[in-house]
């Protein structure tokens, strides 16, 4: 039995690579907000706030975002 944990950890130590990370803090260059209804046309792209969840009714609000997140990633990453 010991064997057998030593030789899994030599594989594990064996093909260990270094990893680095790296925080970056994006901000949306879109969003909206979608309203359920029946005819399902009802958005909001230029209001202040966002709206998730649901109302009373019981209708659905969504948020949808977008971010630009191709000029914050490292050349020759994968």
């Amino acid at each position: 039995m010991k064997i057998r944990r030593h030789s899994i950890l030599g594989i594990l130590l064996g093909v260990a690579v270094q990893v680095t990370a790296e925080t970056v803090t994006l901000s949306a260059t879109h969003d909206a907000t979608l309203f359920e209804q029946d005819q399902g046309t009802l958005a909001d792209g230029s209001g202040q706030y966002l709206f998730v969840g649901r109302t009373e009714g019981p209708a659905t609000r969504r948020a949808l975002l977008t971010f630009d997140v191709t000029t914050h990633i490292p050349a020759n990453t994968t």
